[in-house]
């Protein structure tokens, strides 16, 4: 990931969630090398407590050097009732509608914001490294 252009990085996710939307700013994390604070980067990690519960959705937000910010946050999240299997094992079902399909949740993802439910840890750094390829070709170019 290229973190040369990169001002701040705010996420804010809950470590024990098992949701993968949740996997992706801690991995996120994993990917900025530990010299990038003492390049000007100002990292900032917000851990959600288990106590507030699976409501709290997890975000990543990163600013630029030409103050362009990108939001990913978690707006799409799965339909999943917890059903006691026997035997002390709880499964986790999601949930259908009358026709056996499942239930899609209701979404509305706010303009310039990329949705966490759907996207993975390579979908976000792509998206990290093609801006920051846009101002690299601006610096080269003089602009």
């Amino acid at each position: 990931m290229i973190t040369k252009y990169l001002t701040s990085l705010t996420v804010s996710f809950n470590p024990l969630s098992p949701r993968a939307a949740h996997r992706v700013p801690r991995l996120l994390l994993s990917f900025v090398p530990p010299a990038a604070r003492t390049t000007g980067v100002v990292i900032k990690s917000i851990i959600i407590p288990t106590s507030a519960g699976q409501d709290v959705p997890s975000s990543v937000t990163l600013s630029f050097k030409d103050g362009k910010e990108l939001r990913f946050l978690e707006v799409t999240r799965p339909v999943v009732k917890t059903r006691n299997k026997g035997k002390g094992k709880k499964v986790d079902v999601v949930e259908k509608d009358g026709e056996g399909k499942v239930a899609a949740p209701v979404t509305v993802v706010p303009e310039g914001v990329f949705d966490l439910g759907k996207l993975g840890i390579r979908d976000v750094v792509e998206e990290v490294d093609r801006h920051s390829r846009v101002l690299k070709r601006k610096e080269e170019l003089g602009e």
